[in-house]
């Protein structure tokens, strides 16, 4: 049998974006940090020696700090995180699990207890630094409300331009606090999860006033494939998300303040911390490395070697110092009233929303739906109820459901923590579609459509804006016609009128195969850019 599933209508507004294929960043500049932080500055003198004033204040009293640091005597600190996934529907929007993962392998490489730690050599293992640091996703947002500590944007700023602080503007930002409201950086570690952050696989800032500490634009820029280990990301993205949180702590790299690994100039510059060596830097494993008249430390993680496994005892000892230090509100992060107002002062909390994801929402009869439970937080039972599929119920966290019969149907779930239960229902939420579907010879006037409820037409509409719809303003014959409303409309907006399968097992494979529109278009404007 020969079968169609889909044909889809779709009208573009105004393109102002571009899809680029990355296969990784460009070497050796893989972290963005020192372009960044001299972008943030740039054309402003009068900033520029704020940010640098500040920076050495900070170097006089952390090495006044370091004169009564122990490594054995320290307060261990957490930090609330929130992770924004900033996205364009594709595999940059990245898992839940993804995210925990990405959280977990950062606390073992803040508490010395990553896998690889053991291939440290032996010359460094004696001074491994536990920062004795736990980032811990918030579970209230700004408002007190009950939050996973992840959200979600659907925008086109996943192609990240950057901060301009002249504009005091920074696009990736704006648009998750448009949506989500504004997660101040004295009180939340945001981290923004990008398709391309300026080409690099991370940037952030240190810690500097230069930046309102009631803003979100100090956060970490992270390309999703840079995000943990697993989903789109691999072992070789293992520590940047502690690399990244090293520079937000005020960790430079460790041949110092430029983005120049392994030129010979480095040996004369320093990261200001005592027990990492004078090195010109490395993009290479090479672990015997002697640049700079003793042996490098090519394992630290503020290193840009891919063979990390390491901080030092004095760059742990300068990432606390940073948490007790007012600049950028970071000595905000870890107080009690602070980690009571975000949720994250205790170990558990008890359920507070239902959220589940799913595979697919439109299918063809015969065709099955996976489901998961994104629930949140402590769920210790579950009831699924799945309309029209089979089984009609299930327990799991986790299930496969086959439809059989065309039509749209509801999906609910309950949760419980053992003593209070909560539950969703979402209606419309699976499209099961005929099939093989609609005979040949087949025509649509619109006459008895009707959206979401009629299963042989739908409408994909990802930011919830004007999109299609039947009209009776227009006809061809009849009284109806389908209609796309694109007026005011955002750029590269892309909205998609989807049919339902048609059975072309009566066509010839080899024979050519013609669907025809009858259309009417005119711009509102003639020189408006649209196609």
């Amino acid at each position: 049998m020969k079968l169609y599933t889909l044909f889809g209508a779709v009208l573009f507004t105004t393109l102002s974006f571009s899809q680029n294929n990355h296969t990784g960043p460009s070497n050796p500049h893989f972290c963005g940090n020192v372009e960044q932080e001299e972008n943030l500055s740039d054309g402003n003198p009068e900033l520029k020696e704020q940010i640098e004033i500040e920076q050495a204040q900070f170097q006089i009293d952390y090495e006044n700090y370091m004169q009564s640091w122990s490594p054995d005597d320290r307060v261990a600190y957490v930090i609330p995180v929130v992770v924004h996934v900033v996205h364009l529907d594709g595999p940059e929007n990245i898992s839940n699990a993804q995210i925990y993962n990405g959280i977990e392998l950062l606390n073992e490489d803040f508490s010395m207890t990553n896998a690889d730690n053991v291939n440290t050599v032996s010359a460094f293992q004696g001074v491994i630094g536990n920062a004795d640091i736990e980032f811990k996703l918030a579970t209230k947002d700004p408002s007190g409300n009950c939050h996973s500590g992840i959200t979600r944007t659907f925008s086109n700023t996943t192609y990240d331009t950057g901060l301009s602080f002249q504009d005091g503007n920074h696009p990736i930002v704006d648009a998750v606090a448009a949506e989500h409201g504004t997660w101040a950086q004295n009180k939340y570690l945001n981290i923004f999860i990008c398709i391309d952050p300026i080409g690099n696989a991370g940037y952030t800032y240190r810690p500097t006033n230069a930046i309102p500490n009631n803003s979100m634009y100090g956060g970490i820029m992270l390309r999703h494939d840079y995000m943990g280990i697993i989903g789109t990301s691999s072992n070789t993205a293992r520590h940047t998300l502690a690399h990244e949180s090293g520079h937000w702590l005020n960790l430079s790299h460790n041949w110092g303040g430029t983005n120049t690994p392994a030129d010979a100039a480095n040996c004369s510059d320093d990261d200001g911390v005592n027990d990492t060596p004078n090195t010109i830097g490395w993009t290479s494993c090479n672990v015997n490395g002697n640049s700079c008249g003793s042996l490098d430390n090519v394992q630290n993680i503020m290193e840009y070697s891919y063979c990390s496994t390491m901080f030092t005892q004095g760059q742990a000892a300068r990432m606390q110092f940073a948490l007790n230090n007012s600049t950028a509100g970071r000595n905000n992060l870890s107080t009690a009233s602070n980690l009571a107002a975000t949720g994250t002062n205790t170990a558990s909390v008890t359920i507070c929303d239902v959220e589940f994801s799913s595979t697919n929402t439109v299918i063809c009869a015969g065709s099955t739906v996976s489901f998961s439970d994104l629930s949140y937080f402590g769920v210790t039972s579950r009831a699924w109820s799945f309309i029209g599929g089979t089984p009609a119920t299930s327990p799991d966290s986790a299930a496969t459901i086959v439809y059989d019969t065309p039509g749209v149907y509801a999906v609910s779930l309950q949760i419980s923590d053992g003593v209070n239960m909560t539950s969703e229902t979402a209606t419309n939420y699976i499209t099961v579609m005929p099939n093989p579907g609609v005979s040949l010879p087949y025509t649509e006037g619109f006459e008895a459509i009707s959206f979401p409820d009629n299963y042989n037409f739908f409408v994909e509409n990802d930011d919830n804006g004007n999109t299609w719809g039947v009209t009776s303003s227009a006809a061809s014959s009849g009284t109806k016609s389908l209609k796309l409303n694109n007026y005011n409309v955002e750029a590269g907006t892309e909205d998609r009128f989807v049919s339902g399968p048609i059975d072309l097992s009566v066509v010839d494979p080899s024979d050519d195969f013609l669907l025809t529109f009858k259309y009417a278009y005119k711009k509102r404007n003639s020189t408006d850019d649209e196609w």
